[in-house]
């Protein structure tokens, strides 16, 4: 008899071993850094490229620590692969990939519109307007295919980037007047019966009874598929949708990619396979947000599967966030771990991307979510946007200024507009939160 409980919480204290030594040596070493340089005039610029450098080597370090563990047969990698094999092909399912123009989503964050208005996008009759604003947002796994679903993921994202809600002095950013949002939606959930399957193989590979409840390990097994999933989407929606971009005449002042965990294997396939499809094509993006990536530490590389994917994005400039490609990385990421089992590789979500060709910004969200992957942690109420919006505010989508109070409520004061709340509906989600992985009844 096993308990994949057991076997969970094995995998969960060995990961968390590795990023708490790692965290630890970087904080120290910058620390020192510091306070050697710090304080010497020109040698405080000196202690900051210091500080990237010593925490790029030390994730480099962690990756091949995480190496060793799984070379060593501690974690449960083999497990994973083989329970896979058994059960793989009960899990195919077409995840319907759609695209939607969420109308009214000015009017529905600002309270003056109670129910979202979504239209699905038809390829062969649609073009993008110029003049407009298009921000692109992918939702990660464990959604179903329904537009309640993408715009209850956007939902979180708006409760910290606050696009529809600003209350920045630089007019400029005026989302409520040029942006327009289009959600990718398509199947990424896992089915009670999915469950029972996977954990039947569990039981068939180790040859015994398996007992307890682990979704993290479920969800270790499923991931290939899922991933299969993300794949065809990339095709049917998201490469469609760059070639529409691809036939603007002039950039947008502001436009944006913001893909999420599992959304993030959509966009850098989709990515990488139309700038390889459309060679010397101009980046279409100005900025992609790439969050929490369940993407392999070395996708971006030379090596990696999707090695030119930021090439859709312009390159880095400033501090990196508001132009360019931005990979957002936790070391104590909680989910990701259980990604890795499935790759045996570290994820980019947990060390940013390492040895990228092409120029990437590798930002450090520790300090920000820690182990938060989408919902909050048990005995918070914070989900990952919400601890990233002080950031997502003030230096990728400027909508604060940085004077504003960090965790200022909500308002909007417009000539055009009256601040009002947000609405009812969005109040009652973020008090029952949805958790980061989760079954669903088919």
């Amino acid at each position: 008899m096993v308990s994949l409980k057991d076997l969970e919480n094995k995998t969960k204290s060995a990961f968390k071993s590795v990023a708490d030594t790692t965290e630890a040596f970087i904080n120290n070493s910058i620390n020192d850094i510091n306070a050697i340089l710090g304080g010497i005039g020109s040698c405080a610029e000196a202690a900051g490229r210091l500080g990237v450098r010593i925490t790029q080597r030390a994730l480099e370090y962690e990756t091949f620590t995480a190496r060793v563990l799984f070379d060593s047969g501690i974690l449960p990698t083999d497990l994973v692969d083989r329970a896979f094999r058994v059960t793989g092909q009960r899990l195919v399912r077409d995840p319907k990939p759609k695209m939607y123009y969420f109308q009214n989503a000015s009017r529905y964050y600002t309270g003056l519109d109670d129910n979202p208005v979504c239209t699905e996008i038809q390829f062969n009759n649609f073009r993008l307007t110029p003049g407009r604003w298009p921000i692109v947002f992918i939702h990660g796994a464990f959604v179903p295919q329904t537009v309640q679903a993408a715009v209850d993921y956007f939902s979180s994202f708006e409760a910290g980037a606050r696009l529809f809600q600003s209350t920045s002095s630089d007019t400029r950013f005026d989302y409520n007047q040029f942006a327009d949002i289009y959600l990718v939606s398509y199947d990424s959930q896992i089915f009670s019966q999915d469950v029972v399957n996977i954990r039947n193989a569990i039981a068939t590979v180790l040859g015994t009874v398996v007992t307890g409840n682990s979704p993290d390990l479920i969800a270790a097994v499923a991931w290939k598929e899922l991933e299969r999933r993300a794949s065809v989407t990339a095709n049917r929606v998201l490469i469609p949708f760059l070639g529409k971009m691809k036939e603007l005449n002039e950039a947008p002042f502001v436009n944006a990619l913001v893909s999420h965990s599992l959304g993030c294997y959509v966009a850098a396939t989709g990515a990488n396979r139309f700038m390889a499809a459309n060679p010397g094509q101009r980046p279409v993006f100005q900025k992609w947000l790439c969050m929490a990536a369940a993407l392999p530490a070395n996708a971006f590389s030379g090596t990696g599967i999707t090695p030119n994917a930021p090439l859709v994005t312009n390159p880095p400039r400033g501090n990196g966030l508001i132009i360019g490609i931005s990979v957002w990385y936790s070391i104590q990421d909680s989910v990701l771990p259980f990604y890795d089992l499935t790759t045996k590789q570290l994820a980019l979500g947990q060390t940013g991307a390492l040895n990228s060709v092409h120029p990437v910004t590798n930002f450090n969200a520790t300090p920000y979510v820690g182990a938060t992957h989408y919902g909050p942690l048990p005995g918070s109420n914070r989900s990952y946007f919400e601890l990233l919006g002080p950031v997502l505010r003030r230096q990728v989508f400027i909508t604060e200024d940085a004077a504003t109070p960090q965790f200022a409520a909500p308002a909007r004061s417009s000539k055009k507009r009256k601040a009002a709340k947000p609405p009812a509906n969005l109040k009652r989600r973020k008090k029952k939160p949805r958790a980061d992985i989760e079954w669903f009844e088919e």
